[in-house]
């Protein structure tokens, strides 16, 4: 009886993966979903790539500092902290054997990372 049962279930299972490969194919075409007069796939990636600026020329200056990019947004969302360097002055001494040691300076952030960023909000604009 579990034999059975079992081979039923495969039998639906590959008749649900049949169905839903058909649906899949049911969808519209492309030439459907993309209009032909629209931008090229070129434009929308420069445009993704240059912010909301035409690619083939320069902007006008006009919209600088309204226009949106990612770079801008999070440099106000998440601007970067400072992250100070120490700097530690170790004197000469002399290692457990006598061997003598020369004085020298080595410096090191004060934070683990070099780049600390803030969180929105935990810096005033």
């Amino acid at each position: 009886m579990t034999w059975i049962s079992a081979r039923q279930r495969i039998r639906q299972g590959m008749v649900g993966l049949v169905c839903l490969a058909l649906a899949g194919c049911a969808g519209p075409s492309a030439q459907q979903i993309f209009d032909a007069e629209g931008p090229s796939l070129k434009s929308r990636y420069g445009r993704a790539l240059h912010g909301n600026r035409p690619v083939s020329g320069m902007s006008s200056g006009q919209d600088d500092g309204y226009t949106r990019s990612a770079e801008k947004e999070l440099d106000q969302l998440f601007p970067e902290l400072p992250n100070p360097r120490l700097a530690l002055y170790v004197f000469p001494h002399l290692t457990a054997g006598g061997a003598p040691i020369p004085g020298y300076t080595t410096a090191f952030y004060l934070y683990d990372h070099q780049r600390i960023f803030a969180l929105p909000g935990e810096v005033a604009p």
